[in-house]
């Protein structure tokens, strides 16, 4: 068995529609669905972790798979600096 630390799902990517407890919760509007913008990426956090587990090598098809990575890094640079 592996151990490892477990992370609290986020708020805004728990499922609000079903009740647990006989409470219900009001669906949380601070989930953004990429889909509905440009690219099909936003600056949302889904995992809270700064670990990288993939860093292409710009070889080959990987060139793309870095350019894509890079625009997500600028789409989520430009969310920053807009919560500022």
């Amino acid at each position: 068995m592996k151990t490892g630390r477990s992370l609290a799902v986020p708020e805004h990517l728990k499922n609000v529609h079903l009740r647990t407890a006989g409470e219900g919760k009001k669906p949380n509007s601070t989930y953004v669905y990429p889909h509905d913008h440009q690219g099909h990426h936003v600056g949302q956090e889904y995992v809270p972790t700064a670990n990288r587990y993939y860093e292409p090598d710009g070889q080959g098809y990987e060139r793309t798979i870095l350019s894509r990575m890079n625009e997500w890094a600028s789409v989520e640079k430009q969310g920053e600096d807009e919560s500022k």
